[in-house]
């Protein structure tokens, strides 16, 4: 299974966005079939949906939030009381400034679920043990990809 950070969201939607060209990349990919159906949670979605709204406006967040829970290609979960109750028990050990409440959420329904991947732009997640496609920003992007043409030829 593939759990979808908001960073995936926010990329795939916002053209300015800087990791936008590889997280178009990984929506085909998904759209294609290549993992099986992927899955976010709600606390993403308002992740998501505020960060697009302080970047690009709240038409674009709107549109954001309603396709987060209306996509045939990923499923919404809800976090449950138990999974919040352990990550508010679990905050005062958290060392990672970084590391945002959704985080601990979301690592910790990844881990719940048996979790393959965690498509995200934040580096943080594989120092929570999670296996991570981290998204790459669109210079890197670009470079990635012109390397995997050259060696195809």
């Amino acid at each position: 299974m593939v759990f979808l950070d908001s960073g995936f969201f926010i990329a795939y939607r916002n053209k300015d966005d800087k990791f936008h060209e590889h997280a178009r990349e990984i929506l085909a990919r998904i759209l294609s079939g290549e993992f099986s159906k992927p899955y976010t949670c709600d606390y993403v979605l308002d992740e998501a949906v505020t960060r697009v709204r302080w970047a690009a406006g709240p038409k674009l967040a709107a549109e954001v939030g309603h396709e987060i829970l209306t996509s045939k290609s990923w499923t919404m979960h809800y976090v449950g009381k138990d999974c919040i109750a352990h990550c508010v028990a679990e905050c005062s050990k958290v060392t990672d400034k970084g590391l945002s409440f959704t985080d601990q959420i979301a690592a910790r329904m990844s881990k719940d679920y048996g979790q393959q991947k965690v498509v995200t732009c934040d580096r943080h997640f594989k120092d929570l043990g999670l296996d991570v496609l981290r998204l790459m920003d669109n210079t890197e992007y670009r470079k990635s990809k012109e390397e995997r043409m050259r060696s195809k030829r």
